[in-house]
């Protein structure tokens, strides 16, 4: 039996620093990003751009120090909660769920229903 393929760039043919790997999260540097502590990585790669949860205190960190880190990591989670859930109510449109028309006008049929997702969200 073969050894298989070691672990490393070549591996992944869709990864890899000449593969596009470390570009920005966005081109225009303007555009920002809060995102969940599963994105760390990106975060540290552009914090300009992408904003993670700050870092968890050591268990041996004085009180004041997890209160501060504590506070921060609500004041992040609220303000990205509301992105959050506007991403997420697009997908419970049933029109979307069991999408059955033609894949070429499906662009057409999620923008109409991203429209009034938005519409909605901007009369609440």
């Amino acid at each position: 039996m073969g050894r298989g393929v070691p672990p490393g760039p070549h591996a992944r043919p869709d990864r890899g620093p000449d593969r596009g790997h470390r570009r920005p999260v966005h081109p225009v540097p303007q555009v920002k990003a809060k995102v969940d502590a599963g994105y760390r990585g990106p975060a540290k790669e552009f914090p300009d751009q992408v904003q993670a949860p700050p870092l968890k205190p050591k268990q041996d960190a004085p009180p004041e120090e997890v209160a501060a880190w504590d506070e921060a990591r609500d004041r992040q989670s609220s303000e990205r909660i509301c992105v959050e859930h506007a991403n997420a109510e697009h997908k419970q449109w049933r029109t979307l769920q069991r999408y059955l028309g033609r894949r070429e006008d499906f662009d057409e049929t999620y923008t109409a229903i991203a429209v009034l997702v938005s519409d909605r969200a901007a009369e609440r």
